[in-house]
């Protein structure tokens, strides 16, 4: 997983820890993720998995409860 701040530069990199079956819906896998050290001072991010498309956050999303990522 990488984070890169509005200018594209990778801020942070991290892993996603072992997937779980969803307590709300038994057909969605929840992959979890912690990342420390993103430095403030973006109004936004893209948080990318793997090769999967990133997607586009805000600072406020990112630093508050988390993100949610859709898979595509």
């Amino acid at each position: 997983m990488t984070i890169r701040d509005s200018a594209g530069v990778i801020v942070e990199a991290g892993v996603l820890e072992f997937g779980a079956i969803s307590p709300s819906n038994a057909a969605i896998c929840e992959f979890k993720f912690r990342i420390s050290g993103v430095p403030t001072g973006s109004k936004f991010f893209t948080v990318a998995v793997g090769s999967g498309a990133p997607v586009t956050v805000s600072s406020d999303d990112l630093f508050g409860p988390g993100v949610v990522l859709q898979p595509n």
